[in-house]
């Protein structure tokens, strides 16, 4: 290590788990920025704009979470994101799982700070529906 090397320590397995809830009506509803492992889990939520405005990102993740089985709807304000993906605090691409989530009523589903944080996750069964941009589009980068 020299002078300015970043040092950090976290678990091979951050054992939390986020289910079950409603989170409406909230400016920044859910930041999930942990270094997170496989045994991470955002999962079975209801994520909502409701009525709250100027909302730029309904879920952002940093970090390698489980999010499975959500529901999040209404996010579509100009320039907003269903799901914003970061790599985690080293930088890295994490292998996450976003599975069997709804997204619904959004101008763009998701936003990468980087190329390729979606492709090296498991992204099975998700549906968009009446959403904008989507991650089969073929412009999902954030600005």
């Amino acid at each position: 290590m020299k002078v300015g090397d970043r040092f950090e320590v976290f678990p091979p397995s951050a054992n939390w788990s986020v289910h079950d809830n409603t989170v409406t009506g909230c400016a920044q509803p859910v930041t999930l920025d942990s270094y997170g492992s496989d045994t991470s889990f955002f999962r079975s939520n209801i994520v909502s704009r409701g009525g709250a405005v100027g909302v730029k990102q309904a879920v952002v993740v940093s970090g390698r979470v489980q999010l499975i089985g959500n529901h999040m709807t209404g996010f579509g304000e100009e320039d907003s994101a269903a799901l914003v993906l970061n790599p985690d605090g080293l930088g890295r691409a994490c292998p996450s799982v976003y599975r069997d989530n709804i997204f619904q009523r959004c101008t763009t589903v998701l936003k990468e700070s980087r190329d390729g944080l979606w492709k090296a996750s498991t992204t099975d069964g998700n549906l968009f529906l009446d959403c904008g941009s989507t991650p089969e589009s073929e412009n999902t980068k954030g600005k």
